[in-house]
């Protein structure tokens, strides 16, 4: 009876990992768990597990699972005044591996997406502050959840994805806004997408040959559009019904 917000992953072997959490108001000192069901190629159910933190409220914000099985999981954990990030990995039979809490020292923030490559986990969100601009911010991990290294930067708006790039570095976008980051975080070039009123881009990016694949939602419809190695534009697709919602693509 409650609503859910589902993230979906597959396992190497053609399983698929459906991850729920709930979009229930925070009610301060409710415990409100994870839910993990993975699912083989024809259906069936392999396993189905929850996850509770103590007093914590866990939001689930995105999953990944890399070649060999590992499942990490990001979002947010909220306590009274608290306001966290969490990481954690499991294995492939969803036993909890590691767990880890992270204060963003700031008023308020939003996990946004998680990306893997090369022994990296990248995550990537938006901090809020008292009367400061919004930041996005990236930050570097190993497989064992130990931070590297991380970044934050301005313009940013309230929603978008990161990922980590063929050359290590990472791209991020952010409403209009699209950065590109070497490997240790320093910005290569940032670009504004110029659109029509009314027209705002709304998912990936999806790396391609020679470029990035992203997006945009007008009103009723959505296109494609393409932009190069240096976030020039090279084309947009034809129009097509859409309501404005994010797909996974």
């Amino acid at each position: 009876e409650k609503s859910y917000s589902k993230k979906i992953a597959r396992f190497a072997n053609g399983d698929v990992l459906v991850g729920d959490s709930p979009l229930e108001p925070l009610t301060p000192g409710k415990n409100i768990s994870i839910f993990l069901m993975r699912f083989d190629p024809c259906g069936d159910t392999v396993w189905a597990k929850k996850y509770e933190l103590g007093q914590y409220y866990l939001d689930l914000n995105d999953v990944k699972i890399t070649g060999s099985g590992e499942i990490y999981l990001y979002g947010s954990a909220y306590a009274n005044s608290q306001e966290l990030i969490f990481l954690a990995k499991l294995n492939e039979e969803g036993e909890m591996l590691r767990f880890r809490l992270f204060n963003p020292l700031y008023v308020d923030h939003f996990t946004l997406s998680i990306d893997l490559k090369n022994n990296r986990i990248m995550i990537y969100g938006l901090l809020l502050h008292w009367s400061i601009p919004k930041r996005g911010f990236v930050m570097v991990l190993n497989k064992d959840l130990h931070i590297q290294w991380g970044k934050s930067f301005t313009p940013f708006e309230s929603e978008g994805k990161g990922i980590i790039t063929r050359d290590d570095g990472f791209l991020c976008r952010s409403g209009p806004y699209l950065y590109k980051l070497n490997d240790q975080g320093a910005l290569q070039w940032a670009t504004t997408l110029e659109t029509a009123p009314g027209i705002y881009p709304l998912a990936g990016p999806v790396e391609v040959d020679n470029g990035y694949v992203l997006e945009a939602s007008g009103p009723g419809f959505g296109f494609f559009y393409k932009v190069d190695l240096n976030g020039k534009f090279v084309w947009k697709s034809d129009k097509f019904p859409a309501a404005k919602g994010p797909p996974d693509f």
